[in-house]
């Protein structure tokens, strides 16, 4: 048995080596004539099947010609690249392409900074918590959506994603105050048909216990947003109630309004009781995202017993005007966004009833008759939210909110 088993590893290397040797002795014919790099590449891609990563805008600029046989992919793309100050890493059989950099002899090695903001390519609005992994190592983005990241490596393989928007996957240069853009996520969904059948029971752990993420990108779908308390979101999530089926009032994990800790950007709030049961202390227009942890946060936060709501405000888009408006058959809401010099950004938001303009009386003139034991109330809600935010010389963030 021990024969047969010493028997069966000598095949199997020799076949690795055969297979090895078949891909290192590939050889490769160039017949180029005065061609961009990155369309020559291409033309190795399909002709050859080698992987290639690089800057489509870097090889368009540089111009090759080459003609011979080279007896390896590693000699072709060597004496191709050698006119035009690139190199190339080969990692899991890609070949990754890059610009030489000036290495200057030292006794150390060079520790390398990446840091940039992370935003949504739509509107530069900053994603707070973003999840990070450079070079296999995770991280998080703070609540500015910045990260800073130290290496010895120049170039790191990063991928980023947050909810509702497409995962970024990308190779990544080393370098300060880079901006990363994600693009939204909306996929309309199909019409599904509904039956009866036996009930099943589906469970789902999230990674962290206790941590609930908001999705605020689909919040505009749902309906009265515009005006809704908050608490009309919060309730349809698992593990919080609106406390006797009324929406001025929620438990979380069993803890009541006064055990809970309520932050809108970094500001305890004390009361988010409704108007009317139907319009909330927030106007859901400058909230960018909802936090919840219903339990076992750490001891920064402090203060309350039961859980935590962190609801992040917009800090603005820095560059263009922007106005959201949006009216129905109870309020008049909208949110309109100034840019300053491309560092900073104004935001007022506002919301107006018009309970009195629904008065059918008023409508046509008609006179009402006086009686003892009717009584019409009289009464208007409107509020206004100002937010100014930016960026100092040295890139840190600042806001002033009203």
């Amino acid at each position: 048995m021990y024969k047969i088993t010493v028997l069966k590893i000598l095949v199997l290397i020799i076949l690795v080596s055969c297979v090895s040797i078949k891909l290192n002795a590939q050889k490769i014919e160039l017949n180029i004539n005065k061609k961009p790099l990155n369309e020559v590449f291409l033309e190795l891609h399909n002709k050859y099947g080698i992987q290639f990563s690089f800057n489509d805008k870097l090889l368009s600029i540089c111009i090759v010609s080459n003609y011979g046989s080279f007896n390896s992919p590693k000699q072709a793309i060597s004496s191709l690249l050698q006119d035009c100050n690139l190199a190339f890493e080969l990692n899991k059989n890609v070949f990754i392409i890059y610009a030489k950099r000036e290495i200057k002899e030292i006794s150390k090695p060079i520790l390398h900074i990446f840091s940039g903001r992370i935003s949504d390519k739509t509107n530069t609005e900053a994603l707070p918590f973003s999840n990070i992994e450079i070079n296999s190592n995770g991280s998080i983005a703070d609540v500015n959506g910045n990260f800073s990241f130290k290496s010895f490596d120049s170039v790191a393989v990063l991928k980023i994603s947050h909810i509702g928007y497409f995962v970024l996957d990308t190779i990544f240069s080393s370098g300060t105050n880079q901006n990363l853009k994600l693009i939204p996520s909306i996929v309309d969904l199909q019409e599904v048909a509904v039956s009866s059948n036996a009930i099943s029971y589906d469970s789902y752990i999230g990674e962290k216990s206790g941590l609930i993420k908001l999705n605020h990108k689909i919040a505009t779908f749902l309906p009265g947003i515009n005006d809704n308390t908050i608490f009309n979101l919060l309730r349809l999530q698992p593990g919080i109630l609106a406390s006797a089926e009324q929406t001025n009032d929620y438990t979380i994990w069993g803890s009541y309004k006064g055990q809970n800790l309520i932050l809108f950007d970094g500001i305890p709030l004390f009361s988010l009781s409704s108007f009317n049961d139907k319009i909330g202390a927030i106007n859901p227009l400058i909230v960018k995202d909802i936090e919840i942890i219903k339990g076992g946060y750490n001891s920064n936060i402090g203060g309350r017993v039961g859980g935590v709501i962190n609801i992040t405000g917009k800090s603005g888009n820095p560059n263009n005007f922007n106005a959201n408006l949006n009216i129905n058959n109870q309020t008049l809401s909208g949110i309109l966004g100034i840019p300053f010099k491309g560092k900073s950004s104004l935001q007022v938001s506002f919301r107006q009833s018009y309970y009195q303009l629904l008065n059918w009386n008023n409508i046509f003139n008609i006179n009402e008759k006086k009686i003892s034991d009717t009584y019409s109330p009289d009464f208007m809600f409107q509020d206004i939210n100002i937010k100014f935010s930016g960026k100092n010389g040295n890139s840190d963030n600042y806001y002033l909110f009203c």
